[in-house]
Parts: C-alpha cells; sequence; structure tokens
C-alpha cells in the first residue's frame, strides 16, 4: 500500500505536494480530495487502498478538528498527519492527544518538510511535530461538567436555565463557564463555546431545544 491521500482545497499547494511525493517518494502514488464531504466519502468506500493522509484542517465543510475527529472515529488517525498553514498549538496538542501521526506546518523549510514526510511515510509510531517545542505541548482539557454546561450555553440556553435543567445554583454554573473559558483561553461564554467545538472538545450539536 503505497497510496498517499492529500486532502487539500487549494490546487496549487494540492499540485505541489503531491508533485513533490511522486518526486521524491517515486513508490508512491497520490490522491487529492478537496472538502470534508469527498475525504469521508473516498476513505469509507477505499479506506483500506490508503497508506497514508495528509490532511489540512481547513477545508470546505471542515471547522477546526471536525475532520480529524470523523477520521478519529474511523480509525484513520494513525496513519493521518496534519499538513496546515498555522502552528496552532492548542490544535497540535489535541492532535497529538488523539494518536494522531503529526502535525506539520505548509511553511516549514522544504529540507525539514521532506525530512518529515520521509519519517511519516516510513514508520509507524511516534509523533512528528512541526516545532521545536512540540514535546512541551499538552493538550487542553475541560471538565465533564463544563463540557456538559458548554453544550447547554452552545445550545442557547442561559445560566439560570442550565442551573434548572442540572439542579445546581447559577453561581455554581457560572463559575464553570468562567473555569472552561479560562481553560480554553476564551474572552467569554460563546467564545469559550467555538474554541471548544475547534479543539474537537465539544461536537457542533443540535439545539436541544428543538428550535
Amino acid at each position: 500500500m503505497n497510496r498517499v491521500l492529500i486532502v487539500e482545497d487549494h490546487p496549487l499547494v494540492a499540485d505541489a505536494t503531491s508533485s513533490l511525493i511522486l518526486e521524491k517518494f517515486p513508490n508512491k502514488h497520490t490522491t487529492i480530495c478537496r472538502n470534508a464531504s469527498d475525504t469521508i466519502k473516498l476513505l469509507r468506500t477505499e479506506g483500506p487502498t490508503i497508506d497514508r493522509i495528509l490532511l489540512d484542517l481547513d477545508v470546505p465543510g471542515a471547522t477546526g478538528l471536525s475532520l480529524a475527529m470523523a477520521l478519529w472515529d474511523m480509525g484513520c488517525h494513525r496513519r493521518c498527519c496534519i499538513l496546515t498553514g498555522s502552528e496552532r498549538k492548542g490544535l497540535m496538542g489535541q492532535i497529538r492527544a488523539k494518536g494522531f501521526r503529526g502535525y506539520l506546518l505548509k511553511s516549514m523549510e522544504i529540507t525539514e518538510y521532506i525530512a518529515a514526510l520521509r519519517r511519516f511515510f516510513e514508520r509507524s509510531d511516534g509523533f512528528i511535530g512541526a516545532s521545536e517545542y512540540v514535546d512541551e505541548i499538552e493538550p487542553i482539557r475541560i471538565t465533564h461538567r463544563q463540557s456538559e454546561i458548554l453544550a447547554y450555553v452552545r445550545d442557547g440556553y442561559v445560566s439560570k436555565q442550565i442551573a434548572s435543567s442540572l439542579s445546581l445554583s447559577v453561581g455554581t454554573v457560572d463559575n464553570h463557564i468562567a473555569s472552561a473559558a479560562s481553560a480554553l483561553g476564551a474572552s467569554n461564554r460563546s467564545h469559550a463555546v467555538s474554541i471548544a467545538i475547534q479543539m474537537g472538545l465539544l461536537s457542533a450539536g443540535q439545539d436541544r431545544r428543538g428550535i
């Protein structure tokens, strides 16, 4: 199995990545997907034929870690390396904690990039990082209760409604929201929900009120 799936929506980047792989690793074959739905469809139908996956997190149909988590649910994460344009430490920590193979930056020097690809293609263990401090990066964590309360916030509930639903005081609810926002580096509760969804700590979900 020498097939590499490149998930990238920018044609120039996708084609350049494919050309580089074919030049430097002539035994490889490449396939390009340009959005989340096509990626999931291909992996469901041809997954066993895909040896490695280079995944851009920001393709159409994906938000934050949504596509990465979909691949994780499908069991594809151990042959997937994130290839992105920005060094987001929180996301890198989540990716590493979930067992993905690496987190590479598109801005890497070409020699460093090729060496990282070689490790990715030739080895099946170890995390391939994009920065010298990758070993120091820890995933962002929030408690189960904080996640539960943020889900209510996501669905449009105010503190009084959340407190009633969970048999808590309003003050306790607000404290949990404040603690979650602090852990996520968020400026307010809505921002906390947004970051939690991007980090894969909270699903986009459905409004439980049926609105």
